[in-house]
């Protein structure tokens, strides 16, 4: 739906279109899915008589690489080729956001050891074709919902063995992470638990048969219970507590069908006071979700020039820090996070440190899948001011961390990725079974 469609029609027939194209596409889509591996299964025949195998990671926002063992487990094997592309993230809209976020992430690849390509070219204005350039054989997308140029989607590698990892430890039992198009061409779609690819089978138009259980190799660098030295952390004093405040986006849909809805409203000057108030005992890294800045322009109340200002204040505090990249050595180094975003519910448990949940809805836990709803037993819960008190003055300044016995056995039971191995590690084994193997999965 292009943006002067978006601007110029009534929502109720914009919501008509919607609609109309999508039973146009069921059927196409549903040829598409049942044919798709059959293609796979041809190209594979091809890429296997091949001596070195091209990788390509299609990345939009540095925030949510997973794959950075996996890539660098490839590049030590001589057979494959992998690289990673810099793609537009054009949900940002807004072009010198675009790429700023595009020179962002290309400037960590090229500074961190990775063979990186933008799309962009800033001297002529175009974008770049992955297909005739680079000539993948194996694509790995970090996104599944289009938030990209369609050259950079899917539909335009259907005769590529492509692959996708999950952006983040999925804890919602909501169907879209499961049942776009999108899932069901994938060659592999590699799922963290057999709780996931239980609900793929439920939910994916291919009833999940080209998942693969791996763990999720975004967890793959977190050290249990780890404190690392402080570069992450721009205070250099080790004394000082070092705590993760990691808000969820959804701040406008309060009541709506969020299960995780934002508390940044309420606590966004609440939470200035406290890092101020425990300066002798603590330093906070805020770290909002990469889609928050862009909803607080649009929010009533706030806009771009407030968002700037109090984002900035973060960095100007002797504290308190902004961090809006990638987040493994924070993690590894810090203390205790407060969030309200689902993505972390997983991810800090393989830390192995101390976290208070902060609820927007009392009755979030409703809306988790079977393996969110054990995983947040094992944080700290909250619903006000009060209880964040309480987390950091008993929980993290003293120490009295009465759920780190539970946390420990959930992470050696429930946590720890299958096979012995890493996540991307069992990824590295399936890629090499398959094509070097030849070896067929059952899935």
């Amino acid at each position: 739906m292009n943006s002067f469609t978006k601007k110029n029609l009534p929502e109720f027939i914009i919501d008509f279109l919607r609609r109309v194209r999508t039973e146009f596409l069921r059927p196409i889509n549903y040829v598409r899915i049942k044919l798709q591996p059959f293609r796979h299964n041809a190209f594979l025949n091809k890429v296997r008589n091949k001596e070195r195998i091209k990788v390509a990671f299609l990345v939009l926002n540095i925030d949510i690489w997973k794959y950075e063992n996996l890539y660098f487990l490839l590049k030590k094997d001589e057979r494959f080729e992998p690289v990673v592309v810099v793609c537009p993230p054009i949900y940002l809209l807004d072009a010198d956001e675009i790429h700023h976020q595009m020179n962002k992430s290309y400037e960590y690849f090229l500074n961190n050891g990775y063979e990186v390509i933008k799309t962009y070219n800033n001297k002529n204005g175009t974008y770049l074709d992955v297909k005739e350039v680079i000539s993948p054989d194996i694509v790995f997308f970090t996104n599944p919902y289009g938030y990209t140029l369609k050259e950079y989607q899917i539909s335009n590698f259907l005769d590529v063995l492509t692959c996708y990892v999950q952006y983040s430890f999925i804890m919602e039992a909501k169907e879209h992470f499961y049942d776009k198009t999108f899932h069901s061409l994938l060659w592999k779609a590699f799922y963290e638990t057999d709780i996931h690819k239980e609900l793929a089978g439920k939910f994916a138009k291919n009833k999940g048969r080209n998942v693969e259980v791996t763990g999720h190799p975004g967890t793959d660098c977190f050290q249990y219970q780890e404190r690392l030295e402080n570069y992450a952390w721009k205070n250099t004093n080790n004394e000082l507590k070092r705590i993760i405040w990691a808000p969820h986006w959804s701040v406008r849909n309060r009541g709506a069908d969020r299960t995780a809805a934002s508390n940044f409203l309420e606590l966004s000057g609440f939470m200035l006071d406290v890092v101020k108030k425990y300066e002798s005992d603590i330093q906070i890294a805020f770290k909002p979700h990469p889609y928050l800045k862009k909803t607080l322009y649009q929010q009533e109340g706030w806009g771009r020039e407030l968002t700037e200002s109090y984002y900035n204040s973060w960095k100007l505090l002797p504290n308190g820090q902004l961090e809006t990249g990638n987040y493994v050595d924070l993690f590894n180094s810090s203390d205790a996070m407060i969030l309200d975003s689902m993505s972390f519910i997983a991810e800090y448990l393989f830390c192995g440190k101390p976290s208070l949940f902060i609820k927007a809805d009392p009755e979030v836990d409703k809306y988790f899948n079977k393996f969110g709803e054990k995983a947040l037993k094992y944080h700290y819960q909250g619903t006000n001011k009060s209880d964040i008190i309480d987390f950091i003055e008993n929980v993290v300044i003293k120490g009295n961390d009465s759920m780190k016995e539970n946390r420990d056995r959930f992470y050696r039971e429930t946590l720890k990725p299958p096979h012995g191995k890493s996540a991307s590690q069992n990824i590295y084994t399936i890629l090499c079974d398959e094509i070097f193997n030849n070896l067929k999965r059952e899935l």
